[in-house]
C-alpha cells in the first residue's frame, strides 16, 4: 500500500468515524431522555450511547490525525508501519460502537420484547435505536477498515509517485 492511499484512507474514515460520533451523542442525547419503560433499568444505561457517540467523536478526530500527520517524519511509536497506534486507537472504536448498539439493545429491550409489528414504529425509542445502531455499525466498520489499513505495510519510497506526477 502507498502512503498516499494510507493517509487517504486513515483521513475519510476518521472524518466519517468523527461526523457518525457526532450523530450518535445527538441521537443519545434524546433516547436518554425518553421515559423508560422498564423501572429496574439504570438511567446510566440509557446515557452510555451519548457518552460512546462522544469518545467515537474523539478517536474519529485521532483517525483524521493519522492520515494527515502520521508518518511524518516517517516515525512514531511502533517505528516505520505506524500499526500499534491506529490498531489500538480503532480496537477502542470498535469496542465503543460494540458498546452503544449493545447497551441500547439491553436498555430497550422490555419496549423491543414488548411490541408488535405495528406499534414499534409508533415507538420513539425504535426511532433512536435505528439511527444508533446503523450509525455504531458503520463505525465499527470503519473501525475495521482502519485497522485492516493501519497493518498493511507501506511500500518503498521509489513506489511512491512524486509531486510531479508519471
Amino acid at each position: 500500500m502507498q502512503l498516499s492511499t494510507k493517509k487517504c484512507l486513515l483521513t475519510y474514515t476518521g472524518a466519517i468515524m468523527f461526523a457518525f460520533g457526532f450523530g450518535i451523542m445527538l441521537e443519545g442525547i434524546s433516547y436518554k431522555a425518553l421515559p423508560s419503560n422498564d423501572l429496574n433499568l439504570n438511567a446510566v444505561v440509557r446515557a452510555v450511547p451519548h457518552w460512546c457517540g462522544m469518545l467515537l467523536l474523539l478517536l474519529g478526530a485521532r483517525n483524521f490525525t493519522f492520515g494527515l500527520a502520521q508518518w511524518k517524519y516517517g516515525m512514531n511509536c511502533c517505528g516505520q508501519s505506524g500499526a500499534c497506534e491506529v490498531v489500538f486507537v480503532n480496537l477502542l472504536a470498535l469496542v465503543v460502537s460494540g458498546c452503544a448498539i449493545g447497551m441500547t439493545i439491553w436498555g430497550s429491550f422490555e419496549n423491543l420484547k414488548s411490541s408488535t409489528a405495528e406499534t414499534i414504529a409508533q415507538k420513539p425509542d425504535f426511532i433512536y435505536l435505528i439511527g444508533i445502531w446503523f450509525m455504531s455499525m458503520i463505525c465499527a466498520i470503519l473501525a475495521l477498515l482502519s485497522m485492516f489499513a493501519g497493518c498493511l505495510p507501506i511500500g518503498s519510497p521509489s513506489e511512491e509517485e512524486g509531486d510531479e506526477g508519471y
